[in-house]
């Protein structure tokens, strides 16, 4: 655990490889998009994030979105004419000894969770996520489409039985997850797999949660240059002949437009783990916005818009959906895959809710990092100016956790701040320009406020996070005998303190 002081560490804003070049250079910082806005409304005088399509569609009207609980029963909630989301009905299932439920309302973050009664004690032992009750987190899945089943991350006491673990009736065993023990599943409605739980725990027999260390919510979470780019030193490095050749950077976002002229020639591969595009595409924008800020040539501007390590190679893993939505399997499926390839760093301008860094992203970021020596550059996230809204993976002890600062490096209102929830440990760990920064626009999409066919300008942490992941190929391709975590304390300490207490 993290000492609490490091709270009053100060945050530092990237400069550009300065041991590499031997100067201090200008100040920068970028992070992704704000996140789409969510309403902080009250149920029954208990605060809950609502998503914003669900307040539009259901205000002042008798619609109800159904959410499907883990055990199988259905929450059914709305939004009153006053704005406020309503539990308006409960739908039990049936119970393996045919009891009757009561069902319980708890505040927690701020999101209200609905739990029945014979869930608390597995609640209590920590075998179950409170994510699996969070009225905002189902309304999300619901919202996209995921209705009637609760897509799950079961983590498992070792190795061996992730392996060989299979789901119970009413479960379909999907991904394994090896960098966590885990695999996803999803667990179907109407309540058959958590009977199977109920009469296996009863008769002491194996049954769905056998050797299971925890079942999280498998939640989704979201995709948080012309002055950016010489505002961390670049072109001065470009200068001295180090531009990232021979690094290859990987890219885990919304995919990737390979045809733009700023990336075709660099991109040296591309998989998708979303299962909506077998070649990566990006149908959203933010992938691509992020991939040519980390090594686009500027070709469609007369190399104007350059990113900050053009001669570095973009391996491209699809891991978001075109609404920029990212399940956490995807994720991880997308981390383990990049950590076994080539790539020195991986960029993950995304995130999720404020954690204390032990969520499923997180420790498969720290057991990747640990395993294979690469460095992930992070976003901290969208939900500044609060403190300790610092997201997963960003929260990650090994992550190099991104902040965003404005052209003038001050710090980006929107801008997560530390310390990290629960410990107190110092994040974010660096800044770098997140504010109207332009770069390549994906073919027919509409991301951030377009400029022209080729270009978008967008703000966000998830627009610092490839300045610094651009730098880190800079510095690798000067120093190849570096590990992740020696890149890591590299770019820490050459930054330039601005003056921003974490």
């Amino acid at each position: 655990m993290h000492p609490r002081n490091r709270f009053r560490r100060r945050l530092t804003a990237l400069v550009a490889v300065s041991t590499v070049l031997g100067t201090v250079l200008p100040a920068a910082a970028t992070h992704a998009a704000p996140p789409a806005r969510t309403t902080a409304l009250t149920a029954g005088g208990l605060p809950v994030s609502v998503p914003g399509d669900l307040l539009r569609m259901a205000a002042g009207s008798p619609v109800t979105m159904p959410l499907t609980l883990i055990t199988g029963d259905t929450v059914h909630i709305g939004v009153s004419a006053a704005g406020k989301p309503v539990v308006r009905d409960i739908e039990p299932a049936e119970r393996a000894d045919g009891s009757t439920v009561a069902f319980h309302t708890f505040t927690r973050n701020n999101n209200l969770h609905v739990v029945p009664n014979d869930a608390l004690s597995l609640l209590g032992n920590g075998i179950l996520d409170w994510g699996l009750f969070d009225v905002a987190k189902l309304a999300a899945l619901a919202a996209s489409g995921r209705l009637g089943q609760v897509p799950v991350l079961v983590t498992y006491t070792d190795s061996a039985a992730s392996q060989r673990s299979a789901a119970a009736p009413g479960a379909t065993a999907r991904q394994q997850l090896a960098s966590i023990n885990g695999r996803s599943m999803t667990i179907e409605g109407g309540g058959q797999w958590w009977r199977e739980v109920q009469a296996k725990e009863t008769m002491r027999a194996a049954g769905p949660l056998t050797a299971v260390r925890k079942v999280w919510l498998n939640e989704l979470v979201r995709i948080n240059l012309e002055q950016s780019v010489p505002q961390i030193g670049a072109p001065v490095a470009w200068a001295r002949g180090f531009d990232g050749t021979g690094v290859t950077v990987a890219v885990l976002d919304t995919g990737v437009d390979a045809t733009h002229p700023d990336v075709a020639a660099n991109i040296v591969g591309r998989n998708d783990f979303t299962g909506s595009s077998p070649e990566a595409k990006d149908g959203h924008g933010h992938g691509t916005h992020v991939a040519a800020t980390i090594a686009g040539t500027g070709a469609a501007s007369g190399g104007r818009s350059k990113g900050v390590a053009p001669g570095a190679k973009l391996l491209v893993g699809k891991v978001c959906d075109n609404g920029g939505s990212c399940p956490t399997d995807a994720i991880i499926g997308g981390m383990e895959w990049a950590a076994h390839s080539e790539a020195k760093v991986i960029s993950m301008s995304l995130g999720g809710g404020a954690t204390d860094g032990t969520d499923p992203l997180s420790q498969s970021l720290n057991n990747l990092s640990r395993e294979t020596g690469r460095l992930f550059v992070v976003a901290a996230g969208n939900s500044g100016p609060g403190s300790q809204t610092v997201g997963a993976p960003g929260a990650a002890d090994e992550a190099l956790t991104v902040a965003a600062v404005d052209k003038n490096d001050e710090m980006a209102s929107f801008s997560s701040r530390g310390p990290r929830v629960g410990d107190g440990a110092a994040k974010p760990d660096i800044a770098a320009p997140g504010v109207n920064l332009v770069a390549a626009r994906a073919a027919g999409t509409s991301m951030g406020t377009v400029v022209d066919q080729y270009y978008t300008t967008a703000s966000g942490t998830s627009m610092a996070t490839p300045h610094v992941s651009g730098a880190a190929a800079v510095v690798a391709a000067k120093h190849p005998e570096m590990t992740g975590e020696q890149l890591k304390s590299h770019l820490m300490q050459s930054s330039l303190d601005l003056g921003h207490d974490l």
